[in-house]
């Protein structure tokens, strides 16, 4: 949790007042008290000398004192900053950053709003709240014009394209992705963080399309790019995206030799390590490698650090889709109920619904359509306290579809109302 901000101004007040003085005593014959009225309310800076002479008559520390709004935004954008690291967030997260927000835009450092704002939206990313996303995009943008720097503004179109790409838009996060991978070239930034990045989500979302051809020559430039990596995560990223497509092309030996190059990066990592093992896994199954590929997601599951329940639910929800979408039902009961464990631990309601959703989805592929509406309906109920509007509007199609195939005429036709009304919102 982030202290306080102060002004310089406001912390001479507020310890003035506190040791019962007037502007009068504490100014002297030294400073003007029209000049110290100026100071504590803001509208003048104080010279260095009116600083240390306050700090000593007010017993403050000058490090403290100097310590302006400024310096406390960039330190608690540091501390946001290492949030995002270890995808971390604690639970005032998001009222300490719109806080920090109020304070850089009061203050017109448009560029620190920038900042905080990329903060705010990869916490929203991270945490796929999507109808949150939607409202802070036209701000961020807002910010990125007043800021008047380039660089802020291609940070702000990959985030949105990361945004699109989460919603299933592949082919306009693409367009945003090389538009600004085409203007970092041009612009031949020395630090090459930014490209990689955009690089690599660009390769994603074409692998994620099945343009394979695409994502290799992604995947080319990428290792071009190996050298700018300064720590061993984002090197590690770009090998398993190449690992990824190994796979997909089913050339194993090239898998395998870049799969080693993961795991050794990622030794220390379980987290990574686990995810790696898990997308392995995915696409395995796919081609038919079926044992092979359960063996990595059961690994998966085996070493994914359990510290953190937010972010193992999560990982837990990424394994349920993948296990059900391949009818590998038995290990997807066993991920659905330690997903419906934790869930109800951490008492989110966001994972509470995703655990009997997908108890519901299990029971329909058994044929238990009576089974499964209990914990459709359940689901249903933590849905639209905490649901966004496009996901309650699928949910009531699949409730209708549901209803319909139990021979339940009324229901079927009372949520297929419910969503057509919906939809005329969204």
């Amino acid at each position: 949790m982030t202290s306080e901000i102060l002004s310089i101004g406001e912390k001479i007040k507020r310890s003035r007042i506190y040791k019962g003085l007037t502007l009068k005593e504490i100014c002297e014959e030294k400073i003007s008290v029209s000049k110290m009225s100026c100071i504590e309310n803001n509208k003048v800076d104080a010279e260095e000398w009116i600083l240390e002479y306050i700090s000593e008559k007010l017993e403050l520390d000058i490090n403290y004192l100097k310590h302006d709004v400024k310096k406390q935004l960039i330190d608690n954008i540091e501390v946001f900053r290492s949030c995002k690291e270890t995808n971390n967030y604690y639970d005032e997260y998001f009222d300490d950053i719109e806080y920090n927000l109020e304070y850089a835009e009061k203050y017109a450092y448009y560029e620190l709003c920038c900042e905080i704002m990329h903060l705010f939206f990869s916490a929203h990313i991270f945490k796929r709240n999507f109808d949150e996303l939607r409202k802070l995009i036209p701000r961020y943008y807002d910010f990125c014009k007043r800021a008047h720097n380039e660089l802020y503004q291609l940070k702000y179109y990959v985030d949105v394209g990361v945004y699109l790409s989460l919603n299933g838009e592949q082919r306009q996060a693409i367009s945003y992705y090389n538009s600004v991978r085409t203007r970092l070239k041009e612009l031949d930034v020395e630090d090459k963080l930014d490209l990689i990045r955009t690089t690599y989500n660009e390769g994603s979302a074409y692998m994620m399309l099945s343009e394979y051809e695409k994502a290799s020559e992604i995947c080319e430039e990428l290792k071009s790019m190996i050298k700018y990596c300064e720590n061993k995560k984002i090197e590690g990223a770009i090998y398993n995206l190449c690992s990824l497509l190994a796979l997909h092309l089913e050339n194993y030996d090239e898998f395998e030799a870049y799969k080693n190059k993961v795991f050794k990066l990622y030794k220390n990592d379980y987290e990574k390590y686990a995810s790696c093992l898990h997308n392995f896994g995915e696409v395995l199954i796919r081609n038919k490698k079926i044992d092979l590929g359960e063996n990595c997601i059961r690994e998966s599951l085996k070493i994914f650090p359990r510290e953190n329940k937010e972010k193992l639910c999560i990982f837990l929800i990424a394994n349920l889709e993948a296990l059900i979408e391949n009818k590998m039902l038995g290990l997807a009961k066993e991920v659905s109920n330690e997903l419906l464990t934790y869930a109800i631990n951490l008492d989110s309601s966001k994972f509470i619904e995703s655990a009997y959703y997908y108890k519901a989805i299990l029971l329909q592929l058994e044929g238990d359509y009576a089974a499964s509406e209990t914990y459709m309906n359940l689901s249903l109920d933590a849905l639209l306290k905490c649901g966004y509007k496009d996901k309650i509007y699928k949910r009531y199609l699949q409730m209708g579809n549901m209803y319909h195939k139990l021979g339940e005429v009324s229901e079927s036709i009372k949520f297929l109302n419910l969503a057509m009304q919906l939809e005329k919102k969204i």
